[in-house]
C-alpha cells in the first residue's frame, strides 16, 4: 500500500511543506489558520481530512487566499479520489473543501460535526452516498448543488436549517428525509430535483413542517392551508398564474420574495399576524393593483412592493412603524401621493421626497426620514426638524442643486453617503451632538464643514482630509467628564459602544482628542479593550469609580 501524507500544524507563521511523491506539489503554502491533517491512500482512493480548516476559495468566490493542499488530486486520471472521509476530530466541514472533485463517489461525515459550509461538495457529480452524523445542526448554501449522482438523503433529526439551492440540481435525487425540528430553507433548495417534481404532482403546494417552500404549479386563486406558519423565501416567485393568495391566521411569516414577480397577482390581504412584509415580498407584480395591510403589521422591508407599476390601493394602518428602503417605489400609488405632496409622509415617516423642488423644509411631524427619501430630487435647500435623531443612508445622495442644509441639535448620526454627490453643497454646519459619522457621508462632494473644535464633527473632517471651520468648541464640562468618549456632557452605554468599536479599528468611529481622553478610564494613557471592560462594569454597577478618577 503506497500512503501519501501530509500534515499541517498550527505555528506562529506560514510554513512549507516538503513534497513526499510526485503526486504532490513540491511547496505548499499553509495558513496559519491550519489545525488540521490530511492524507490520501492511492490504492484505495480514499482521502483522509481531519482536524480544523480555514474555507477554502473558488474560481467564483475568493473569500479566501488560500488554496487546498490536495488541488493535485482533484480529477485526477492517475489518482483519482473515490470517497472522503472525515477525521473524528471534524466539527465543521469548510467551505469548498471538495468543491469540483467529480471522482468521489461516498463521503462520511462523523459524528461531533455540527456544520457543513457552503459549497463544501459542490460539483461532486459523481458522489453516490453521503452519510451524515445526528450532531448535525446547518447545511450550507449550495453544499450539495450539482451532485447530479445522488439518489437519496437522510437529513438528520438536529438539522434546523438547509441553505439556498443546497440540493439544486441534484437530478437524481428521488428520496429525501427531512426532520420534524427543520425550521427554515434558502432559496430553491431543491430545485430541479426529482423529488420535488413527484411533490408538485401530488400537491402544487409543497409544504414541509408547516412551511411553504414551493408553490410554482398553483393557479388562480391560491388558499393555504390552515396550520401553515410561513410562505418560503421564494415560494411562489415567477409563478405566472396565481391571481390571489388566501392566507389563514396560522400564518405569521413571509420569506423575502415570496411572491415577487407574480404578474398575473392583482390583489392582496396582509393579515395582522404578520409583522413585517419581507424584503421584495411583491415586488415586480405588475398588475398587482389592491393590498390591504392589517393594524397590527409594524414594517415593510426592503422593496417590499416596489415596481408594482399598477399599484394605485394600499392601506397602511397606524401600527406601520417601519418603512425600507424602496418598499413602495415606482407605484402608481406613489405617483399619487407626489402629484398631491411631493413629501409622501406615511405615519410620520418621510418615505420619499424625490419629487421635490427648490427650498424644502421638512414639516414637525416627521420623526424619521427613510434612506433615499431624497435621492437625485431638485432641491436647493432642506431644513430637518428638531426630533430626527438620524440622517439615514442616501438620503440626501446625488441632489445636484443642493447647497443649504439645517441639522437640528437632535441629530446624533449620519450614515454612509448620506450627502454623496451633492456638487452645489459647499459648506454644512454640523452641530457639536452628532456623535457618529458613518464613512464616506460627503463622497464626491467638495464640502467645508463647519463645526465645533473638540468635536466629532471635527475629527471626522480631519481623518478625511475635509476643510474644517470652527465655530464655537465644546462645553469644558463635557471634555472633562471621565468615560465621556463622545464628548456629549454624559456617561452612557453608548460611550462604551463607541469605545468597542474605536479599539476594534471600526473606521467609523470617531473619538476627539478630548474625547480619547474621557475614554481611558483606567488612566494608562491608552484607549484599549480594558477600558470598555471597566466602562461595561461602571454601568452595571460593579465599580463606583473609575481608576482614572482615583488618580485626579
Amino acid at each position: 500500500m503506497k500512503l501519501l501524507r501530509k500534515m499541517a500544524f498550527m505555528s506562529a507563521g506560514a510554513l512549507s511543506l516538503m513534497n513526499l511523491t510526485a503526486v504532490m506539489p513540491a511547496v505548499l503554502s499553509v495558513s496559519a489558520e491550519e489545525k488540521g491533517t490530511w492524507s490520501f491512500d492511492e490504492a484505495t482512493g480514499t482521502l483522509t481530512i481531519s482536524g480544523e480548516w480555514p474555507d477554502f476559495y473558488n474560481d467564483y468566490d475568493h473569500l479566501s487566499d488560500y488554496s487546498r493542499p490536495w488541488e493535485d488530486l482533484k480529477n485526477s486520471a492517475r489518482t483519482p479520489v473515490k470517497s472522503v472521509v472525515f477525521g473524528e476530530n471534524t466539527t465543521v466541514i469548510p467551505k469548498n473543501v471538495l468543491n469540483g472533485f467529480r471522482t468521489v463517489t461516498s463521503v462520511s461525515v462523523p459524528e461531533g460535526t455540527d456544520y457543513i459550509e457552503d459549497s463544501a461538495f459542490a460539483g461532486c457529480s459523481a458522489l453516490e452516498q453521503i452519510t451524515l452524523p445526528d450532531s448535525l445542526i446547518e447545511i450550507g448554501y449550495s453544499a450539495f448543488y450539482r451532485c447530479t449522482s445522488l439518489k437519496s438523503v437522510a437529513v438528520p433529526e438536529n438539522v434546523t436549517l438547509i441553505g439556498s439551492e443546497a440540493f439544486e440540481e441534484c437530478t437524481a435525487l428521488k428520496e429525501i428525509t427531512l426532520p420534524e425540528n427543520l425550521t427554515e430553507f434558502g432559496v430553491g433548495v431543491f430545485r430541479d430535483t426529482p423529488w420535488l417534481s413527484d411533490r408538485r404532482a401530488e400537491n402544487p403546494l409543497v409544504i414541509v413542517n408547516g412551511i411553504v417552500i414551493d408553490g410554482m404549479n398553483c393557479k388562480g386563486v391560491v388558499q393555504i392551508p390552515d396550520g401553515v406558519r410561513i410562505i418560503g423565501y421564494s415560494a411562489f416567485q415567477k409563478n405566472s398564474e396565481i391571481t390571489e393568495v388566501i392566507l389563514p391566521e396560522s400564518v405569521t411569516k413571509f420569506g423575502s420574495y415570496s411572491f415577487g414577480e407574480c404578474p398575473a397577482l392583482e390583489k392582496a390581504v396582509i393579515p395582522k399576524q404578520i409583522k413585517s412584509v419581507s424584503d421584495y415580498a411583491f415586488f415586480n407584480c405588475d398588475n398587482l393593483k389592491s393590498v390591504v395591510i392589517e393594524e397590527g403589521v409594524t414594517e415593510l422591508g426592503n422593496g417590499a412592493f416596489a415596481n408594482c407599476d399598477q399599484l394605485a390601493e394600499i392601506t397602511i394602518p397606524k401600527s406601520v412603524n417601519s418603512i425600507e428602503t424602496y418598499a413602495l417605489s415606482n407605484t402608481l400609488w406613489m405617483k399619487n401621493q407626489q402629484k398631491e405632496n411631493p413629501l409622501v409622509i406615511v405615519n410620520n415617516i418621510l418615505i420619499s421626497g424625490t419629487a421635490c423642488k427648490g427650498n424644502v423644509v421638512i414639516p414637525d411631524e416627521v420623526t424619521e426620514i427613510a434612506p433615499y427619501a431624497f435621492e437625485q430630487s431638485e432641491l436647493a435647500s432642506v431644513v430637518i426638524p428638531e426630533g430626527i435623531r438620524e440622517i439615514p443612508f442616501m438620503a440626501f445622495g446625488t441632489c445636484e442643486e443642493l447647497t443649504s442644509v439645517t441639522i437640528p441639535d437632535s441629530v446624533t448620526f449620519i450614515d454612509d453617503s448620506a450627502f454623496s454627490s451633492c456638487s452645489k453643497l459647499k459648506k454644512i454646519t454640523i452641530p457639536p451632538t452628532v456623535r457618529e459619522l458613518d464613512y464616506q457621508v460627503f463622497w464626491d462632494t467638495d464640502v467645508t464643514i463647519k463645526g465645533y473644535t473638540g468635536s466629532p464633527a471635527e475629527a471626522y473632517a480631519e481623518q478625511y482630509e475635509i476643510p474644517f471651520v470652527a465655530i464655537g468648541s465644546v462645553s469644558a464640562q463635557a471634555s472633562e467628564l471621565c468615560g465621556d468618549a463622545n464628548a456629549d456632557g454624559v456617561f452612557d452605554v453608548s460611550d462604551a459602544v463607541l469605545v468597542s468599536r474605536y479599539v476594534v479599528m471600526d473606521k467609523s468611529a470617531f473619538i476627539t482628542d478630548a474625547g480619547k481622553r474621557n475614554a481611558d478610564v483606567n488612566g494608562d494613557g491608552h484607549v484599549f479593550a480594558n477600558d470598555v471592560t471597566m466602562m461595561l462594569q461602571r454601568i452595571a454597577k460593579k465599580i463606583s469609580q473609575f481608576p482614572a478618577e482615583e488618580k485626579k
